[in-house]
């Protein structure tokens, strides 16, 4: 993921690095932390977090839509055959509801920003279905004198009737609609756009709709009779303040620009665009400025796989390859616009903070304070390309603070605390359920992938191709002994992969790919420990493998009770990276603030030898051996 800001910087361009490493007893330091999210642990633990899809259910053909109702806790599903399916959230997992086909073909579902009706169409018919979603019915048929474009329920809280926009398919006017006439126009807006429509977005709060057109550019509207921007409410007073021309202007040069999909957050503060370029552009919604673009292309995945310093996105060489050219044949699909694709969209978790999308690695959570990765979900399905997302969050009714910090009329929105990506694929009649459980290998417990519809033999037969090791039992696995060569001579050690598998997968990950070659030793401590693996040679560098992050993972049985320890070093909870440290003494203070993973078995007189060597006394490099000590590599057994 390559991130830059309005000004085009790279968020690295203005890190700066903590020191990585344990404190003595009496010498903890005090680190000034990075500006992050407040409780971010506690909104993290809402959202989904397995590298698996638990389980998938069916279509009889390829699903192209997942919506997500949270006033009601309903699912929705469309397929191209003019299927669509309701399914209702259950403590784990979903149930099938009812069944529909309300359309002869491919069709697209626009949802009722509070839930209570929806809308559905073809573009090749003048008939708009609607449907009470609590009633999971039909209620009404709307009959245009126009081939309808996109729809878009556009009624105040207060209002009676629900109103329904529905813009020409060939052309920028834009129709309001009494939802329960036979489809009776109120009024007609001419909207600014000199183009198709593609999109349409409201916003409750604002009472504005956002909508874009097939030449890139993004207008506001009004829906009430002077359908002009809300100017009273938005910081700026004429478009050339905003960046709203900047997808038109990039479109000019680039006919991959066209925006794909359009997103507005819940409380309305921001909206994202997506684009055929695979670029996510954050707006703020009252400035209209953009905040952040996000880079998705398969250059930018390439040069992270590369990219030896980058460890958080790294696959398997055989399975990036079969990624990215599958990833190639998607987009080369896309820009022949032959086949409809979903769209990758963005979905903004319920406080606001995270954005989750679909890329060439897995679904990706990021943080919108740091814009960095926290995490990487269905890293490790490899046989499907995720397309639009739809995010479930109950309402986490047993966490206190978690109900403080969001506030009872969110709350209310579930009854389980259960979250939920819902994600389709690239021509699957699947749909998938990430959550925060691993699936389950157990047959008695039923399929992960469900036949609640009969199966095509392509589907059986790719079905079949899946690997069945779950990530526990990839865990046996990984590796139990490894061998530290030095400069003053070998250090055999012993690796704790049950009890601590990411760390230990970590480490070894990195070992084997030479990323720990003759890096120095850089902190050596007589009567603490020694300490190593920052590729900078000051203590301030080196990243895990992980995408989210290393968490700290402490066993009751693993403390640091003896020399010989081996231990992660950190600047705080959860930011383990490359650095670790063998103890030369008993250092119990240490315990569950830095993670045990192996142990010293052969060789302390090695590391005797180094916690014996002459250090720099004082100045940036204190702690630092006169004379350099290196690791020449590592062997992994």
């Amino acid at each position: 993921m390559s991130v830059t800001d309005k000004r085009g910087r790279h968020d690295s361009d203005s890190d700066s690095s903590s020191d990585f490493g344990p404190a003595p007893a009496a010498a903890a330091q005090k680190k000034r932390p990075k500006p992050d999210i407040r409780n971010k642990k506690i909104l993290l633990d809402a959202l989904p977090d397995k590298e698996l899809y638990e389980k998938s259910y069916m279509h009889k053909d390829t699903i192209t839509q997942v919506e997500v109702i949270h006033q009601n806790q309903f699912i929705i599903t469309c397929s191209v055959d003019g299927v669509l399916k309701f399914w209702k959230k259950a403590p784990q997992g979903i149930l099938a509801i009812r069944t529909f086909k309300p359309h002869m073909g491919l069709f697209t579902a626009s949802v009722a920003y509070d839930g209570q009706f929806m809308a559905t169409k073809i573009s090749t018919d003048r008939k708009i279905k609607i449907f009470e979603i609590q009633a999971c019915d039909i209620i009404g048929v709307l009959e245009l004198k126009f081939l309808s474009g996109p729809a878009e329920f556009i009624h105040k809280k207060d209002q009676s009737r629900p109103l329904l926009a529905v813009a020409e398919s060939v052309s920028p006017i834009v129709h309001i609609i009494d939802a329960h006439s036979q489809g009776t126009v109120l009024r007609t807006v001419q909207t600014a756009h000199n183009c198709q429509i593609l999109h349409m977005k409201y916003s409750p709060q604002a009472g504005t709709v956002i909508s874009a057109s097939a030449n890139g550019v993004i207008e506001y509207w009004s829906p009430d009779y002077d359908y002009k921007p809300p100017f009273e409410i938005l910081s700026f007073k004429r478009k050339v303040e905003t960046d709203l021309f900047q997808i038109a202007k990039s479109q000019k040069r680039d006919k991959n620009e066209q925006i794909r999909s359009l997103t507005i957050s819940p409380d309305g503060s921001m909206f994202a665009v997506t684009t055929a370029a695979c670029l996510i552009y954050i707006f703020n919604f009252q400035t209209a400025k953009r905040m952040r673009v996000y880079s998705e292309t398969i250059d930018d995945a390439r040069m992270l796989q590369q990219n030896a310093t980058t460890e958080k996105l790294i696959l398997d060489e055989l399975d990036f390859g079969k990624r990215t050219a599958a990833e190639q044949d998607l987009q080369n699909t896309i820009l022949s616009r032959q086949e409809f694709i979903p769209p990758r969209n963005v979905v903004f978790d319920r406080t606001n903070n995270f954005i989750l999308y679909s890329s060439l690695q897995g679904i990706k959570v990021v943080n919108l304070k740091t814009h960095r990765l926290e995490r990487l979900l269905a890293k490790y399905e490899n046989t499907d390309q995720f397309l639009s997302l739809a995010l479930f969050q109950g309402n986490t009714a047993g966490n206190q603070q978690f109900q403080e910090l969001i506030g009872d009329s969110v709350l209310k929105q579930g009854k389980e605390d259960d979250p939920t990506v819902f994600a389709i694929a690239w021509r699957r009649p699947r749909f998938f359920l990430i959550t925060k459980r691993e699936p389950d290998d157990d047959k008695s417990k039923g399929q992960r992938d469900v036949f609640n519809e009969r199966p095509s033999n392509d589907e059986i037969a790719l079905l079949a191709s899946r690997p069945s090791k779950s990530v526990t039992e990839k865990n046996k696995l990984l590796p139990t002994n490894v061998v530290i060569h030095t400069s003053k001579g070998d250090i055999f050690c012993e690796l704790y992969p049950s009890k601590v598998p990411k760390t230990v997968e970590s480490f070894t990950s990195l070992a084997k790919k030479g990323f720990y070659n003759n890096l120095i030793f850089h902190r050596v401590i007589k009567g603490f420990m020694i300490q190593t693996g920052c590729p900078l040679g000051n203590g301030t560098g080196g990243a895990s493998i992980f995408a989210d992050g290393l968490p700290d993972e402490f066993d009751p049985s693993l403390t640091h009770s003896s020399p010989g320890i081996l231990s992660m070093a950190n600047h705080g909870p959860n930011t383990g990276g490359s650095q670790f440290f063998i103890t030369t003494v008993p250092t119990k203070w240490l315990d569950n603030k830095h993670a045990v993973f192996g142990k010293v078995t052969k060789g302390m007189e090695v590391v005797s030898a180094i916690e014996n060597t002459k250090v720099i006394k004082s100045g940036e490099m204190e702690n630092r051996p006169v004379e350099n000590i290196k690791m020449i590599n590592i062997s992994v057994k």
